[in-house]
């Protein structure tokens, strides 16, 4: 059983080793766009820490030089292109394996428990690479664009080449700190992410928790010290310094609590009441007979022998029987939710993250995709409010639509699209994690039984 102590150290070894691969990327690239102006500007020191963290960086002096620069400035976008290569080939691959390792972490000590255990590591690992490459890619464009400008300048007022070498020594100092500080926020937001994929991956069988672990040390922000503990449902998002994030290092949250986060996640694995595929059972049934609020995707996802095209949406609200909803307060509820959604932005893009076996030893087990994304809390909510609003619409028999009260829904809320019901539902698995990526959602269906209303998010 691996410790919460453990847990942070190792998290703070990948952080030390990734951190090294990108000094010693970003020294190959400067070497290559420096090389041809007769300038030495490379750091000499990469690897020496500080009492308080920071790292010491010393410039060595240049070996004697011609008296003009003689080639253009523009040859330092080399910098740029060779940093591109570092990345392809070495960064990034580091950072998929960097995901990989997080969500082995999390499942090591539950293999045992688990009956079905569905891999989502690569598939998370993929997913987090292509999001994170674009962050990584500026590195090397602002260090050639910055060195350049201040070569530039430099040779505007007619500088000697130790002042030359000055200018461009301290642009990247400046750069080398900086890529630091992304290297290490984002192998410990890849470790997270990896580890709530997996986690997230294992549907009914997962934690129903998971908790925020601080360092707790004398270089902890505050407001990590305060979120240290706080337990959430897996779906849900921690509150942090006024900030909601998924994960420690989410890189959608504010700067202010993301950059060099030390914290990673533990997991809480009381047992989750039981969960069914598109909220509620019934509605796999050929002849609907309740209701439900859903998200439409533009491009439904779909395996060989699963759900049809046109049923696959994502269950916001269940409803229960329609017979129990008043034919005026269904009206009104198509009335105030019609409304909101074409008031919300759309169309919502969102990740499917991972492919998961739920009810695998109940009734009706199915395999599902796992959705996250921005704005998907958003738009349950809205939808939720017109709902409640809708009673007061109701011109007769008013006391009736108030009578009538939303079912219980199943908690936490796991945001899926079904993909299919099977016997054995994990031989779809390979199928299903092929859909794995962004998914993108244009409609809002309000259904009651066969009677079905989509609305376009966002009205157009």
């Amino acid at each position: 059983m691996t410790t919460k102590r453990q847990r942070l150290h190792r998290l703070e070894s990948r952080a030390d080793r990734f951190e090294r691969l990108v000094a010693q990327a970003l020294r190959r690239a400067i070497r290559s766009g420096t090389k041809n102006l007769g300038l030495v500007v490379e750091p000499t020191t990469y690897q020496v820490r500080n009492a308080r963290g920071a790292f010491a960086i010393n410039m060595v002096a240049a070996a004697p030089q011609p008296a003009e620069p003689y080639v253009s400035v523009d040859d330092l976008a080399a910098i740029d292109a060779a940093w591109q290569s570092e990345l392809r080939d070495l960064i990034l691959p580091e950072l998929g394996r960097t995901v990989v390792e997080g969500a082995h972490d999390a499942i090591e000590d539950l293999v045992a428990k688990v009956p079905v255990l569905v891999d989502a590591r690569h598939a998370a690992a993929e997913l987090y690479v292509s999001q994170a490459e674009n962050r990584l890619r500026g590195i090397g464009t602002d260090l050639w664009q910055k060195t350049r400008a201040q070569l530039v300048a430099g040779m505007a007022e007619g500088e000697s080449i130790p002042e030359l070498s000055k200018r461009v020594r301290g642009e990247i100092a400046s750069s080398n700190v900086r890529a630091r500080t992304i290297a290490r926020t984002e192998v410990v937001s890849a470790s997270n992410a990896g580890a709530l994929a997996q986690m997230q991956s294992l549907g009914e069988e997962g934690p129903a928790e998971k908790e925020w672990l601080s360092t707790n040390d004398a270089r902890t922000r505050f407001s990590h010290r305060e979120a240290n503990g706080q337990q959430v449902p897996l779906v849900d998002r921690f509150e942090v310094g006024g900030a909601t994030l998924a994960f420690p290092g989410d890189p959608t949250g504010p700067p202010d609590e993301v950059i060099n986060c030390r914290c990673t996640l533990v997991w809480n694995m009381e047992p989750k009441a039981r969960l069914v595929a598109a909220g509620f059972e019934t509605f796999q049934e050929e002849e609907h007979t309740s209701g439900m609020i859903a998200l439409v995707p533009r491009d439904p996802p779909t395996i060989g022998g699963g759900e049809p095209a046109e049923e696959s949406h994502l269950t916001l609200w269940f409803l229960g029987p329609v017979d129990d909803i008043p034919e005026e307060l269904q009206q009104a509820i198509l009335a105030e939710v019609g409304f909101r959604s074409e008031q919300l932005p759309g169309p919502l893009l969102a990740n499917a993250f991972g492919a998961a076996v739920w009810n695998p030893n109940g009734e009706d087990p199915c395999v599902v995709l796992n959705v996250g994304g921005n704005g998907l809390r958003d738009i349950r909510d809205e939808v939720h409010q017109g709902v409640i609003n809708a009673p007061d619409n109701v011109d007769s028999n008013q006391d009736t639509a108030k009578a009538w009260q939303m079912p219980e829904q199943h908690q936490p809320w796991s945001p899926h699209v079904c993909l299919a019901y099977a016997t054995d539902p994990t031989a779809l698995i390979p199928e299903a994690l092929e859909l794995v990526g962004p998914i993108e959602f244009d409609r809002v269906r309000v259904a009651f039984g066969s009677e079905v209303h989509d609305f376009t998010l966002g009205g157009e």
